[in-house]
């Protein structure tokens, strides 16, 4: 039994990649192997479309542009599981990527100055679709959160589509989520109104959010927490954890969003 390489898809070539099909006894399976200047990358089923990171921020500079964003810098982190190059952020394999975007304007949440912009995520290992999220940055803090995500599924094939339409309507994707964004930050404006109640705390405290990343107030041993409630609004403990989130030196990029996702949820963001 064995398994060897079989007919090779070198479209991205330029880009150090190749797509090789997968055989068994050198017969066709339903899997391929993607491979980076000779070093194997994954193991991905044959429908899964690969797009080379760098191709993507190519596209996503040009299309921010257009759409009124400027790269943004912001988020610096001593993770050593990320490695910043200007304004993307990698996984230390740099197999996946998150690029940020804004405009230079701030925005005032009970005065705190932040910024609220567009995420364009992709990777070259399967774990992540090429899409966009928002995110947003405390700069007292250097805090960026990581807010939803949108696939987009119409550039499946967009090595065979023109280049100013892709651009287009990545441009157009961008403007979507920042008009929602607007809605983030008058949430966020609401969070700085309501004090946290037990419910809340409760909720966060069973949920698959690690103990690690919660603030001190919320980890009373719990035979002593019993009626006690933190006398923190709904925005100070959303800060807190998600500060804890971005900075925490063992999480990853895919455990950070995770971790945002479950807390978004929960508080309604």
């Amino acid at each position: 039994m064995q398994f060897s390489l079989g007919e090779l898809n070198q479209t991205w070539q330029k880009y150090g990649l190749t797509e090789a099909s997968l055989l068994f006894n050198g017969q066709k399976t339903p899997f391929k192997a993607i491979i980076r200047e000779g070093k194997l990358v994954t193991i991905a089923g044959r429908s899964y479309y690969l797009l080379p990171n760098e191709y993507v921020k190519e596209i996503a500079d040009k299309a921010a542009e257009l759409a009124g964003l400027k790269p943004f810098k912001g988020g610096a982190t001593r993770n050593k599981k990320l490695i910043q190059e200007g304004n993307v952020f990698y996984n230390r394999e740099k197999t996946v990527m998150h690029a940020w975007y804004a405009p230079d304007a701030t925005i005032d949440v009970e005065g705190e100055k932040m910024h609220i912009g567009c995420n364009v995520i992709n990777s070259i290992d399967g774990s992540t679709a090429f899409g966009c999220s928002a995110f947003t940055f405390r700069h007292i803090c250097s805090n960026g959160v990581i807010i939803g995500y949108r696939q987009i599924a119409a550039f499946r094939h967009i090595h065979v589509q023109s280049l100013s339409k892709v651009i287009e309507n990545l441009k157009n994707q961008m403007l979507l989520i920042m008009d929602e964004a607007n809605a983030i930050i008058e949430k966020y404006r609401l969070l700085a109104q309501e004090m946290a109640d037990e419910e809340l705390i409760n909720r966060i405290k069973k949920s698959r959010i690690p103990k690690k990343v919660l603030p001190e107030y919320l980890q009373t041993p719990e035979e002593e927490a019993q009626g006690y409630i933190p006398a923190v609004t709904q925005w100070q403990l959303y800060n807190d954890i998600t500060e804890a989130i971005w900075h925490n030196s063992s999480s990853d990029l895919r455990t950070k969003q995770f971790q945002f996702q479950t807390l978004h949820a929960i508080m309604k963001v």
